[in-house]
C-alpha cells in the first residue's frame, strides 16, 4: 500500500514574479506509482507557467503570482491503495494599492477640526505603516493616525512610509472682512473709484455684489487681483449703490459691504410757474435740478437776495417798478452743491406785468384808441453764468400779467 507521502519545496521565499519553485512528492509503498497534483480543488496540467516531470511526481512554476498561493495536495496512488499530502505555499507581494480613509470624509478642513486617518494596502505579508509629517517621521506606525484640533500651519502632505503621498488641507475661518475705498468722500462724477476687499483667514474666492445683484467685468467695472480689486472708471450717477464682496473658502465665509455714493449736478435745472397772472395775484416759481446731494436754492430779485433757501420763490402782488439794473452773474447766488461745490449754472425767469389804461397809469389817447401801457419787467435769476437781457414785453389786451420761462 502507498504511505508516508512527502511533499518538498526547493524554495520557500518567495516573491511574486521574482521567484520560481518546484514541488518533488515522494511515498513509501509497492510501485507503480500515479501521482496527482491539486491547488484546492483544481487538478494541476502541463500550462505556460507549470511543468509536471518525473512522471508527475514533480511540480514546477515559474514566476509565481500571488494566485499561486495556498494549499498544494499530491495524491499518489497503486493499484491496490493512495495517499496524499499537502502543503501551504506562501508568495510575499505588494505593498501596493495603498489607500487612505479621512473621517470625516473630506479634502479641505477647518482650523479646530478632529481628523482620523486610515491607511490600508495589498501586502503579503501584511504591511507595517510608518507616518510623518513635514518630513518628520511620527511614533505612530499602526494603520491609523488620530489628529486633534488641527491648525493651518499643519496643512501639508502626510505620507504614509511606502505608499504614494496623500494631501490633506486645513483651511483657516474667514474673519476680518472689510472693504476700504479711494478716494475718500465724497466721490465726484466722472472721477474713478477703488474698492480694496480684504479679510483674515484662508481666502479661496471673492464674488461682488451691488445693491443684491452680481458684478461681473465690463462696460466701466474692472476686477483685479483674483477679484480682491474692484475699479470703478469714470464713475457715474448709477454707480451709486451698496457694494458687497463675499469672502469664502469650503468652510467659512464672510461678507463686507460699503456704500458708493456719486455726487453730481446740479444739472437739468428748471423753474416752473403759472402762465397767466392776474393782477393783484399772487404767484409761485419753483426752481429744481437733478444733484446728489440734494441741492441748495438761493433765489435773488433784482441783485437782492431774498430770505430762505426752498426750492420755491413766492411773490405776493406784483405792483411798482422792478428794475434788473446792474444784475450780473457775479451778483447772483445759485445752487449750491450740498456746501461742497459751487457750480455755475444759468436759469432764469422774466415776470411782465400787463396794465390795462387807467389802472395805475394815465391813458395815452391817440385817435380814440387805447394804448397799452406795461409796467417794468421783473427777472428774477438763479445763478446766471452770463447777463440776460430781458425779453420784450408781451403785447396782450387783457388785463392778465404773463409768466415767461427763460
Amino acid at each position: 500500500s502507498v504511505s508516508n507521502v512527502v511533499i518538498t519545496p526547493n524554495n520557500t521565499d518567495l516573491v511574486e514574479f521574482n521567484s520560481s519553485v518546484s514541488l518533488s512528492c515522494s511515498s513509501s509503498g509497492s510501485s507503480p506509482f500515479s501521482y496527482h497534483w491539486l491547488n484546492g480543488s483544481s487538478e494541476f496540467t502541463a500550462s505556460d507557467g507549470v511543468q509536471l516531470g518525473d512522471g508527475s511526481s514533480t511540480l514546477t512554476i515559474t514566476n509565481v503570482t500571488r494566485y499561486n498561493r495556498g494549499l498544494f495536495m499530491c495524491v499518489v496512488s497503486n493499484p491496490v491503495s493512495s495517499d496524499k499530502e499537502t502543503l501551504i505555499l506562501y508568495i510575499s507581494y505588494g505593498p501596493e494599492k495603498a489607500r487612505m480613509k479621512v473621517t470625516p470624509p473630506d479634502v479641505l478642513y477647518g482650523s479646530g477640526s478632529n481628523l482620523t486617518l486610515s491607511c490600508s494596502s495589498e501586502s503579503s505579508p501584511p504591511a507595517q505603516f510608518q507616518w510623518a509629517m513635514n518630513g518628520t517621521l511620527l511614533s505612530n506606525k499602526g494603520p491609523e493616525l488620530r489628529l486633534e484640533n488641527i491648525q493651518a500651519s499643519q496643512s501639508d502632505t502626510l505620507r504614509y512610509q511606502t505608499p504614494e503621498p496623500s494631501d490633506i488641507t486645513v483651511l483657516e475661518p474667514i474673519s476680518d472682512a472689510t472693504i476700504t475705498t479711494s478716494p475718500n468722500p465724497p466721490i465726484i462724477e466722472g472721477n474713478s473709484v477703488t474698492l480694496t476687499c480684504d479679510a483674515s483667514g484662508s481666502i479661496i474666492s471673492r464674488e461682488w455684489m451691488m445693491d443684491g445683484q452680481p458684478l461681473s467685468s465690463g462696460d466701466n467695472i474692472i476686477f483685479s487681483k483674483n477679484n480682491r480689486v474692484l475699479f470703478i472708471n469714470s464713475a457715474n450717477r448709477t454707480d451709486s449703490g451698496e457694494y458687497l464682496c463675499g469672502v469664502s473658502n469650503p468652510v467659512s465665509s464672510k461678507n463686507a459691504s460699503d456704500t458708493v455714493n456719486v455726487n453730481y449736478g446740479p444739472d437739468g435745472m428748471e423753474i416752473k410757474g403759472p402762465t397767466e397772472i392776474e393782477v393783484g395775484q399772487k404767484f409761485t416759481l419753483t426752481c429744481s435740478a437733478d444733484s446728489n446731494p440734494p441741492a441748495n436754492y438761493t433765489w435773488m430779485l433784482n441783485g437782492t437776495e431774498i430770505p430762505g433757501h426752498s426750492p420755491e420763490f413766492p411773490k405776493e402782488k406784483m405792483e411798482g417798478s422792478l428794475s434788473p439794473d446792474g444784475l450780473s452773474s457775479g451778483a447772483i447766488a445759485g445752487i449750491v452743491f450740498g456746501g461742497l461745490l459751487v457750480v455755475g449754472v444759468a436759469v432764469g425767469v422774466s415776470v411782465f406785468f400787463i396794465r390795462k389804461n387807467g389802472t395805475n397809469a394815465d391813458p395815452v389817447h391817440q385817435g380814440g384808441s387805447q394804448q397799452h401801457v406795461y409796467e417794468n419787467p421783473s427777472p428774477v435769476y438763479e445763478n446766471t453764468r452770463q447777463n440776460q437781457s430781458p425779453p420784450l414785453p408781451l403785447t396782450d389786451s387783457k388785463n392778465i400779467y404773463d409768466t415767461r420761462i427763460m
